[in-house]
């Protein structure tokens, strides 16, 4: 069996990007053995930093230290092991399959989050990064990018508190905007450590939210924007429309998560929540996972119809 075939096995929702892309001498998905070959610079600490020579190793450093400090935030989480890498182009190329420029983590422990040094030279990024600049400023969106490694950080802690080993379990049982919600919400409790690095992600993913969803617009049409083809062959995802439908997405669950925050919603009832809804039998649907959520956010519901995220079947 070809190491493209047996990631298509592993992983589904987002890795059905990688499948699209990956080739038969690609490399793996990141793990720290591999990290180790490439001769990286690296951070010793309790999350060791690969970081390659052309980055600033004080941003390696920093970084490191916030996922530390992350996963202190969800004890029920138990500290899941991690490691972090930031790099450049060249390096990233041998160290993983992903296109340059999209965070993402590896699939066995300790989890490698992977960020890019800059969205500079990252083509399928170039709508994203200017809806970002005119929110953030030009010098600031490569800070954004790389503030998700505490969004992928965000997914290691929802499989720990969910009891799955990765996507694939738990996309087995769950909607994939309906992960991005809760990896969202966790990371959000993240970033609220630094007043400054929240108010600033939160105008970065205001922005995000407000790019049209092109062809996909409700919470399940996410699905199929992970899958389908377009008509010259190539994944959806991977054309300039699916790019900004793809971020439009990730803005429009990160906000769903702040108005849950800011209307008082705690960690723990996330992750009571959480656990709750794990054990029931059957992969959840949209309304269910919804009523969820019934009277935790005033409006939250009539917010998500104006945005086209679902369609009107009464109050909640």
């Amino acid at each position: 069996m070809s190491r493209c075939t047996t990631l298509l096995g592993l992983l589904t929702g987002f890795l059905i990007l990688a499948a699209g892309v990956l080739v038969a001498q690609a490399p793996p998905l990141p793990t720290v053995p591999r990290l180790q070959t490439l001769k990286l610079e690296v951070v010793s600490g309790d999350v060791p930093a690969y970081y390659s020579k052309t980055v600033d190793r004080d941003i390696a450093a920093s970084l490191a230290f916030r996922l530390d400090a992350c996963r202190s935030l969800y004890s029920e989480a138990q500290r899941p092991p991690v490691a972090l890498a930031v790099l450049n182009a060249a390096d990233w190329q041998q160290a993983t399959p992903w296109p340059y420029g999209m965070p993402h983590m590896g699939i066995e422990a300790p989890y490698v989050l992977v960020v890019p040094l800059t969205w500079q030279g990252a083509p399928w990024f170039a709508g994203t990064r200017e809806r970002l600049a005119k929110a953030l400023g030009q010098q600031e969106v490569d800070r954004y990018v790389r503030l998700l490694a505490l969004h992928e950080l965000g997914h290691v802690i929802t499989f720990a508190i969910a009891g799955d080993k990765d996507w694939q379990a738990f996309s087995s049982r769950f909607p994939f905007w309906y992960g991005e919600l809760v990896v969202n919400y966790f990371a959000g409790g993240c970033y609220a450590s630094r007043p400054d690095d929240a108010a600033f992600m939160r105008r970065g993913e205001v922005a995000l939210a407000a790019i049209p969803r092109q062809k996909y617009t409700t919470l399940d049409d996410w699905d199929r924007l992970m899958t389908d083809i377009d008509s010259s062959g190539r994944p959806y995802l991977m054309t300039e429309s699916g790019g900004l439908t793809f971020a439009a997405y990730q803005g429009l669950t990160a906000e769903m998560a702040n108005r849950l925050r800011d209307a008082g919603f705690t960690a723990p009832r996330m992750i009571q929540l959480l656990r709750q809804q794990r054990t029931r039998a059957g992969r959840q649907s949209t309304d269910d996972l919804l009523k969820d959520f019934a009277g935790a956010a005033p409006g939250w519901y009539d917010w998500l119809v104006r945005q086209g995220a679902v369609q009107a079947s009464g109050r909640r």
